[in-house]
């Protein structure tokens, strides 16, 4: 690939980014990283000095306005202009500043020379014969996409621009508008300066034609108007992070920007720039702390402050947040970065990942992955430094899912909203973790660059991707042997895990209950800020050996081979009270639970070498279901079956043959116990339950036997009926039946 940065910016990187030496980090569409030196310079700035809350008067309320102020205004030069064109509105992130603009647009034309700030607030109720029109694109963030609501609550009609339809319409070179006739309405029209899912990049010089109203006559019937006077937003968050962006150039009435995408540190704080000749269009409909010159309690009766930023900026300001930026904006100075420079570096990590994509092919020559674009990676202008593709990845920092883009995943997807109402009716939801519906995908994988990625990040992944996915030689698929239910199988082993994500106990027989196996997943280990404990983040869990005692109804947890040992009693009562009751998470589920102690905690804590730790037991109170299809029950048996502490089920049932197959394609040479890993589709089956060191072979294998798909057992539930009082034993030894 053709090489940006000289040998001096590269190794200021290298020397920048200590925290991703170990890891490939791409996913800078989401957020980028932080730098070491800008995070400890601004630690050193915290600790050095004392900044006050801006609305006070002292000292260090002053030395927090001014550094604002200052702030603000570099800003504003990066991105070329000043307070003179632009007011910068700071948000707690780019969504809160599109929710800002459109929840205070004044959709009725107005005097442009009319001042707000000493306007009462009020609702404007728009005249239903003269509308304007919020209008987007299909390639739109979903948070500008909701921008619909607030539109339709103001009986403004609102329109979707296809991909095509966008280009045709904004592409044109020739149109007229009649300027000469009065503006009857205020209208809108936003779309992405860079699709965050593609990574596309839209022409800036619609900005224009949109705002001399090339829009105007869109929906309506031919030949006829709106008459309105149009606006363009333009949502430069994923723009911004890696491109520069000249106001002074290309000059849209209202921008929303996200810092973190930029700068990675501060999270929760965005902006709202507006071009002050469109400023009167912002209406105040509630007023907040700071935001007012006088406002009376008893009477109806207030005045706004009169300069922009401080009458939309209610209550106190994140200042220190915003103090912050000074430092992400000097890390950029200090690296000798700039914005061009930046854009050609990520578009060069493209063009090059695309290739290497593009190159790999299995045996028969078909392509391993399938690249989502709008461009051939050959222009800077269309092409930002985004990539996709289905393969599915493990190891590596990317982005999975459509993004919080739904246009965009629907167009390159080829889904209809048939299809994707489908999917969502099939249980499919925005952010969770099902990746195919019937055999499709329901999204996408994003790699994403940023300043600081190198060309050693993309060669990672594609060699990830070779290792995991390519087909080097025609797959043998046997004969698939048909088993009747009358064929007798035999249970061999049961594990039961009685803490979540430690070792496992192994038994010749055990009793069940309505949540699977007595015990099993009954305990879990959380951490100081309650969450659960599984060995994706603690590998040495599996050190942890739990023993129940029946007999004597205890619990006794032994380290490895360590004779250290505590025991705890498996009677809630003698051990707990009633303020020991706490909550926490398992996959997503709210649970009740008790906890266990201070002396088990200060053992776990020891021997985990992590500070406040605590053992945790299920509540009797929690009643944690798992819903079942009704066709897989009778009429006489529940349709929900109660849960543990485990994350899908009760029973996880792997065949032998399975594990010696297994076995085989990874080599004798792997001592590893896959059966251990209570997840059919989880890293935890490459963690060595004897050592706890990970060894990523198993995972790879799967992916590659099973052409990409990470499955191994099948998950059960015990159909149990509250009926049924006898006591069921589960044995080794025990029948099997296949229906």
């Amino acid at each position: 690939m053709e090489r940006v940065y000289d040998e001096a910016i590269e190794t200021k990187i290298r020397h920048e980014f200590s925290g991703s030496k170990d890891i490939c980090y791409l996913d800078h569409a989401g957020a980028t990283l932080y730098s070491d030196t800008q995070i400890k310079n601004i630690c050193d700035d915290l600790l050095s000095n004392v900044y006050g809350n801006p609305h006070s008067l002292h000292y260090s309320s002053k030395q927090s306005s001014d550094l604002v102020d200052q702030v603000r205004r570099r800003i504003l030069k990066h991105f070329n202009t000043s307070l003179d064109e632009y007011s910068l509105i700071f948000t707690s992130g780019a969504t809160a500043a599109i929710k800002l603009l459109l929840e205070n647009f004044d959709w009725q034309a107005d005097n442009e020379n009319e001042s707000s700030f000493d306007n009462e607030s009020k609702l404007y109720n728009v005249d239903p014969t003269l509308p304007g029109a919020y209008i987007y694109t299909q390639s739109n963030h979903t948070s500008i996409v909701g921008g619909r609501e607030i539109a339709k609550f103001n009986q403004i009609p609102f329109f979707c621009l296809g991909y095509n339809e966008t280009n045709e319409l904004l592409d044109t070179i020739d149109f007229s508008v009649n300027t000469k006739t009065p503006a009857r309405s205020n209208s809108i029209f936003a779309y992405p300066a860079q699709c965050n899912f593609s990574g596309k990049k839209y022409p800036l010089g619609w900005i224009k034609k949109v705002q001399n109203g090339i829009l105007d006559s869109y929906g309506l019937p031919k030949n006829e108007r709106r008459h309105s006077k149009w606006f363009c937003l333009l949502d430069a968050a994923t723009f911004c992070s890696t491109n520069p962006l000249d106001l002074s150039r290309f000059t849209p009435d209202f921008v929303c920007i996200s810092f973190y995408k930029i700068f990675g540190y501060p999270t929760g704080l965005g902006a709202l720039l507006v071009r002050n000749t469109s400023a009167y269009t912002l209406k105040k409909r509630y007023f907040g702390g700071g935001t007012v010159e006088i406002a009376l309690p008893f009477q109806n009766y207030h005045r706004n402050r009169r300069v922009l930023h401080e009458r939309f900026e209610d209550g106190t300001i994140p200042f220190l947040s915003i103090i912050a930026l000074d430092h992400g904006l000097n890390t950029l100075n200090r690296l000798n970065l700039k914005m061009c420079l930046i854009s050609h570096h990520v578009f060069e990590l493209a063009k090059y990942a695309a290739k290497k994509l593009k190159s790999l092919t299995h045996w028969n020559g078909a392509p391993v992955v399938e690249l989502y674009a709008d461009t051939n990676y050959d222009d800077i202008r269309e092409q930002g430094g985004i990539v996709l593709h289905t393969a599915n990845l493990r190891k590596v920092y990317v982005r999975t899912g459509c993004f919080c883009n739904l246009g965009a995943c629907q167009k390159h997807l080829h889904l209809s909203d048939a299809d994707l109402k489908y999917y969502y009716q099939a249980g499919h939801v925005c952010g969770d973790s099902k990746d195919l519906i019937d055999g499709k995908p329901t999204g996408s994988i994003r790699i994403s660059f940023g300043y600081m990625t190198t060309q050693n990040d993309v060669d990672k992944l594609v060699d990830m991707i070779s290792e995991s996915f390519v087909e080097v030689t025609p797959q043998v698929i046997p004969h698939k042997k048909r088993i009747y239910g009358k064929e007798q199988m035999q249970l061999s082993r049961i594990l039961l895990y009685p803490i979540k994500s430690c070792r496992a106990m192994e038994v010749r027989s055990w009793q069940l209950n309505s949540k699977g196996l007595v015990y099993d997943r009954e305990w879990m280990i959380i951490t100081s800020g309650g969450i659960c404990l599984t060995q994706k983040q603690e590998p040495k869990l599996c050190m942890i050996c739990p023993e129940l005692n029946l007999k004597q109804q205890t619990l006794t947890l032994r380290f490895d081979t360590d004779e250290d040992t505590i025991t705890i009693p498996i009677d809630n009562g003698s051990l707990c009270t009633s303020y020991d009751l706490c909550e926490s998470k398992v996959c997503n589920n709210v649970i009740q639970a008790v906890d266990c102690g201070d002396e088990v905690s200060g053992w776990l804590s020891y021997h985990l070498n992590t500070i406040g730790l605590r053992l945790v037991r299920q509540a009797k109170e929690d009643m944690r279901q798992l819903k079942m299809s009704r066709k897989h029950t009778s009429d006489e048996e529940e349709t929900s079956g109660k849960l543990s502490l485990a994350n899908q089920a009760q029973f996880l049932l792997v065949n032998n043959e399975s594990i010696r197959w297994l076995q085989q394609l990874i080599g004798q040479d792997n001592d590893i116990d896959v059966v251990q890993g209570p997840c059919g589709r989880c890293q935890m089956i490459c963690i060595d339950q004897k050592t706890g060191e990970k060894n990523r072979k198993p995972l790879v294998t799967l992916s590659r036997a099973l052409s990409g798909k990470l499955q191994f057992g099948i998950y059960l539930i015990r159909v149990f009926s509250e009926k049924d009082e006898a006591e069921i034993t589960l044995k080794v030894g025990d029948s099997i039946q296949v229906e």
